[in-house]
């Protein structure tokens, strides 16, 4: 247990802790003992492959089955063990069960084609995976970064009162440099409104959907600043990042 106590202090979001509890509990119940017994083991993925498929066999949706693998592996891996699982499992594959669009990266880069500089400044925080309102109260300082891409910039936010860190790619440098030469630098946030603020959230998700209409994308459920969130969190599941 002090292990797992260890692992979740370094996981800001309480969100995350919460959903890794959750797997963690379910894999113990599952393996039948702590999962502080598989660190270092050579079986690691096969275990891991034999979890989801226990869930599978138990009627566990899709979505749920990759929350709850996911938090075995992250734990593995956090105290360097190989978790190697064979791909074509689909232990990652999100099945689309929400209201939402379920956005893909081409699409962002079809936005982007018909986008003015701010718009692609937008779509650019859009892919950061940060929440709306955090977005449209971003500053302009924070960006005003002069070194070599990329760039770690730390931000603020409001719901889960923790610093997010992330990187200003060299081709979102080279737009910034555009960007922040044209706005009004007495205005502090990155999103400036006519009235001298930022723009609101839901001003925010109106230019999105407008975008979205000019690049022709054909959406199915709801297009609005959320699903850039979950394709950042999708993608880095996927990939075995933790969040």
């Amino acid at each position: 247990m002090k292990l797992i106590e260890d692992w979740l202090d370094t996981i800001p979001s309480k969100h995350t802790r919460k959903t890794y509890i959750a797997g963690v509990k379910k894999f113990e119940e599952f393996y039948g003992k702590g999962i502080e017994t598989l660190i270092g083991s050579q079986d690691a993925g096969k275990t891991i492959e034999k979890f989801y498929a226990w869930l599978k066999n138990e009627g566990t949706p899709q979505n749920t089955c990759r929350n709850l693998v996911n938090s075995p592996i992250q734990f593995l891996k956090y105290f360097k063990t190989e978790v190697n699982y064979r791909k074509n499992l689909g232990i990652y594959k999100t099945v689309l069960t929400t209201r939402d669009h379920m956005l893909n990266i081409a699409e962002v880069q079809e936005m982007a084609k018909v986008a003015d500089l701010r718009e692609q400044i937008l779509l650019e925080v859009f892919i950061l995976g940060l929440r709306v309102g955090d977005v449209s109260k971003l500053k302009w300082r924070t960006f005003d970064v002069n070194a070599e891409a990329p760039v770690k910039i730390m931000i603020h936010t409001e719901k889960e009162a923790v610093v997010a860190e992330t990187y200003v790619s060299e081709e979102f440098q080279g737009l910034l440099e555009k960007y922040l030469q044209r706005i009004d630098k007495d205005n502090e946030f990155l999103f400036q409104s006519n009235r001298r603020g930022f723009l609101s959230p839901k001003r925010i998700n109106q230019i999105l959907k407008d975008l979205a209409d000019r690049a022709g994308i054909k959406t199915h459920g709801l297009f609005r600043w959320h699903i850039g969130r979950k394709l950042f969190l999708r993608t880095c599941a996927e990939l075995g990042i933790n969040t």
